[in-house]
């Protein structure tokens, strides 16, 4: 799309007065395309899919089975109660989703990355899935931007990290090398019962349930999670699921009542038709 000069600023102009429409957000897709208007087009819409989607994940976790399957439904059925407007809201949600997806790999990464920066600070389940796809084409650009977060903002970033680290399909070589950085970081951190460090050894512990050859590399560590104590502030659901793989054994549990330490940011998206976008490169859980 040939934009103007000044089409081109009056659309700039129009972004400091109000987000972008995601009704019609395959026309702001073919808009992001223009080099002008990449950076602050991707921003907007990533901003006004990740807030839509922090509300359809909120409305996940509070409403029944059988209201979600409604609201998910692709019939019209009427619906009564509080999540009547939310089956729009998620027609919207997976429109403009699909346009942004179709084209995510048109785009420089380096503009999409940053327009993520900020929208993954919230509690989303589903948006991520457009880096989990980046990543399956480039691997090491997403790697490296999320180590950058990581360690700027150790508790938000780790649990993103770690958990792309065991579920998206990448080059062995490269995998080793993500958790052999992983395990160094988790060597230099100070052995203290901060939130950051018990995040920093959850997610070290969360990693090696998926791959288990790491243990013997990290018996050190592990043992040290174990016997300081550590592991009780933890998620339970984790370290029982790692007792249950290692042989080891935690009863007392004191749980940081954090956020963090129970946001797996690329468990299965919550839309089935944003997890059949990434179904081909995505590990699931295996005992």
């Amino acid at each position: 799309m040939a934009l103007t000069y000044k089409e081109r600023l009056e659309f700039l102009e129009s972004l400091k007065k109000a987000p972008v429409d995601l009704a019609v957000a395959d026309r702001m897709v073919l808009y992001a395309r223009d080099r002008v208007l990449a950076r602050p087009t991707l921003l907007s819409l990533v901003r006004e899919l990740t807030n839509l989607d922090a509300y359809i994940s909120v409305m996940y976790g509070v409403l029944t089975q059988d209201e979600w399957d409604e609201a998910v439904s692709d019939y019209d059925t009427p619906i009564e109660g509080d999540h009547a407007k939310l089956r729009e809201k998620i027609r919207t949600f997976l429109f403009a989703y699909e346009h942004l997806d179709n084209a995510i790999y048109d785009f420089k990464i380096d503009e999409v990355l940053r327009a993520f920066e900020t929208s993954l600070l919230s509690r989303t389940r589903n948006i991520q899935f457009l880096l989990f796809k980046l990543c399956c084409r480039n691997p090491q650009a997403v790697f490296g931007f999320l180590f950058e977060l990581a360690r700027k903002n150790p508790t938000v970033f780790l649990p993103y990290l770690s958990s792309l680290i065991v579920r998206c399909k990448t080059a062995e070589d490269l995998k080793t090398m993500y958790i052999r950085n992983f395990l160094a970081y988790i060597r230099s951190l100070s052995r203290s019962p901060s939130i950051q460090s018990v995040v920093a050894y959850q997610c070290f512990l969360y990693i090696c349930c998926f791959r288990r050859e790491v243990v013997v590399d990290a018996k050190d560590v592990i043992d040290w999670i174990f016997v300081s104590g550590m592991a009780g502030r933890m998620n339970r659901n984790v370290v029982e699921m790692f007792c249950g793989l290692f042989g080891y054994e935690w009863k007392v549990f004191s749980s940081y009542d954090h956020d963090c330490l129970y946001f797996f940011p690329f468990d299965l998206p919550i839309l089935d038709e944003v997890a059949n976008t990434i179904h081909e490169f995505y590990i699931h859980f295996k005992r």
